[in-house]
């Protein structure tokens, strides 16, 4: 049952995508020059609907499962990636050496001491 949850969540997520599209074809302004962009968001939406549906189909499931969630995975740490670099201000040279020397050693001695003395009494 598990098994099969997650097989479906790939179709499931490209109809939300396509629903996405949907949605922003509907809120798209109705002025004649944005009609090529309607229409090519709606072709895009119904190209999503279409890759859904044929992920449903089980052999398809099956196989694009192990590709999926990779690209998941993937993707979710480029956006981490690039959210942080642009959100936290770049260290100098002297702030790192500082930040190693004074912080980033001390705490791997002591885990490293941690897990030695864990692993003796356990």
């Amino acid at each position: 049952m598990v098994d099969l949850a997650f097989a479906v969540i790939p179709a499931l997520t490209f109809f939300g995508l396509a629903l996405m599209s949907f949605i922003g074809t509907i809120r798209m302004p109705k002025h004649p020059s944005f009609r090529v962009q309607t229409i090519g968001l709606a072709g895009f939406g119904l190209a999503l609907g279409f890759i859904g549906l044929v992920l449903l189909e089980p052999h398809v499931r099956d196989r694009i499962q192990d590709i999926f969630w990779f690209s998941l995975k993937v993707a979710v740490f480029m956006y981490m990636y690039i959210w942080y670099r642009g959100t936290f201000p770049r260290y100098r040279f002297d702030q790192l050496m500082h930040l190693g020397w004074k912080f980033m050693i001390p705490t791997g001695i002591a885990v490293l001491i941690l897990t030695a003395v864990l692993g003796v009494t356990l």
